[in-house]
């Protein structure tokens, strides 16, 4: 999932992200950060998520989970 991070680098305005970067230390995450992520990640990975879904989430990894959480539900029906 390198895309997400290069994704979010360009979305928040900085060179690069790690896993285990902090979303909310990011002046640039609001909402419409969060609006274009969401539409990337339903290009990117097929992965219809919403506000909701990543509300409470603080890293990239923390995306990340809840990315693969989505596709492992989606794949089960």
């Amino acid at each position: 999932m390198e895309e997400l991070n290069k994704e979010l680098a360009d979305i928040l305005e900085v060179d690069s992200v790690s896993d285990n970067e902090i979303l909310s230390e990011n002046d640039m995450w609001d909402s419409l950060a969060r609006l274009t992520l969401l539409s990337f990640i339903d290009k990117q990975y097929s992965v219809n998520l919403f506000q909701p879904d990543i509300a409470n989430v603080k890293t990239v990894a923390n995306i990340k989970e809840v990315i693969k959480s989505k596709k492992k539900k989606k794949n089960m029906f």
